[in-house]
């Protein structure tokens, strides 16, 4: 979770949707705060925004955050959790097939692959501003019309650290099946667009 306190912006770093690439070309960006290393807060979601907001005075900052489809997130796990560096930790998924992957999904819950339970708090509110990560020039336009950021970094990608699996067509079609209800979720909800996003903060500074 960053602040940026010149333009009263929130960033919500949600799991596996460069949230570290985003991070890291903020962070150093003039009246930008983190609260990443407190209670490891790096991946706050909106509802732990909506219980300290308060204590922290910024009732009035606009939330952002890009999520992504639970079927691609599922996938981007698989692969990260493969990467060497997770090897000694009960994560790990280098040993594992992506059958096998399957398995563990169908027996398990799938919380982690729903952004919309990260994007919204208990009493139904939900970000201000919320990003499809697939759609990649909207949230790239946005961080380039509010900080003139025109590049965007590559950190923390499964595919740099991991491994680079596809899924068959059968195992995408058991994947599919899987997270069929949250993928329904991730379609309610309401997609932001750059356009509307800086016409969003424009209007938030008149009232």
């Amino acid at each position: 979770m960053l602040f940026d306190f010149k333009n009263k912006l929130v960033f919500l770093a949600t799991p596996k949707a460069a949230s570290t690439s985003i991070e890291q070309m903020l962070i150093d960006m003039p009246k930008i705060g983190s609260l990443s290393g407190i209670n490891n807060l790096k991946h706050a979601s909106f509802d732990q925004f909506v219980q300290i907001r308060g204590p922290l005075n910024v009732y009035d900052f606009t939330t952002w955050c890009v999520v992504r489809h639970p079927v691609d997130k599922a996938i981007s796990w698989f692969n990260y959790r493969s990467r060497k560096q997770a090897k000694h930790t009960n994560r790990y998924l280098g040993d594992t097939s992506f059958a096998e992957y399957l398995l563990s999904l169908e027996a398990g819950e799938h919380k982690e692959m729903d952004d919309t339970i990260f994007v919204s708090s208990k009493d139904g509110q939900r970000a201000d501003l919320i990003f499809a990560l697939d759609d990649t020039k909207q949230w790239q336009a946005f961080l380039n019309q509010v900080y003139g950021i025109k590049e965007n970094l590559h950190m923390n990608r499964s595919s740099n650290q991991g491994r680079r699996y596809r899924p068959t067509e059968e195992e995408m079609a058991i994947l599919k099946d899987l997270l069929k209800w949250e993928s329904e979720q991730y379609e309610t909800l309401n997609k932001t667009t750059a356009r509307q996003a800086i016409q969003y903060l424009a209007d938030r500074r008149k009232s």
